[in-house]
């Protein structure tokens, strides 16, 4: 059996925690929004917490999909600024925020594939972030498995904007099952 850990490692919560009880001043994209409550980031996001820039990317590196050799999203937290980010740096637009961060949770997956009965995949994947802020939430969720998309939500109940699970489950091959479970990690 495969087993893959695409989880935000502990230095990337522990990046996540020092968030709690700071103000997010503005999130920076780089592609326009679908509305002034849903975007969309190309493969990051600059998010500024007080002073300090806080890069959420989302970059393909070759892997074991589900059987096959393949470009995986994986979406990482980092405090260094990635070269790519000012080659893009002309496409950026900043959303101002300004509230303070009352509490933080991951959306974590565990995607299982079953072939003629018997387990073959195991995947825990951190689907995205949830920031909680007084009557408000802003999601940041990793796009399909392929996409380096951020998708961005800002309102009330963002994590109903994530992609169904059911749509892990869907589209297998004859004698191939796959299911995904989900839940909120409190960090």
């Amino acid at each position: 059996m495969v087993r893959q850990n695409l989880l935000f490692t502990e230095q990337e919560i522990n990046l996540l925690r020092s968030w709690k009880g700071q103000r997010l001043v503005s999130i920076g994209c780089d592609k326009k929004p679908y509305s002034h409550l849903r975007l969309t980031a190309w493969f990051a996001a600059i998010l500024q917490i007080e002073a300090t820039p806080f890069y959420l990317c989302n970059f393909t590196e070759p892997m074991d999909y589900y059987g096959a050799v393949d470009d995986v999203a994986r979406m990482t937290l980092a405090t260094r600024r990635d070269a790519i980010i000012d080659d893009k740096k002309d496409w950026w637009q900043t959303i101002h925020v300004n509230r303070t961060i009352q509490d933080i949770h991951l959306v974590q997956e565990h995607q299982e594939l079953f072939e003629n009965g018997e387990q073959t995949y195991d995947v825990y994947v951190t689907r995205g972030i949830l920031l909680d802020f007084w009557r408000l939430e802003i999601s940041f969720e990793k796009a399909v498995w392929f996409s380096e998309d951020i998708d961005i939500a800002i309102g009330h109940d963002v994590l109903k904007t994530f992609a169904p699970i059911k749509d892990f489950e869907e589209d297998w091959e004859d004698g191939c099952v796959g299911k995904c479970s989900r839940e909120l990690v409190q960090v």
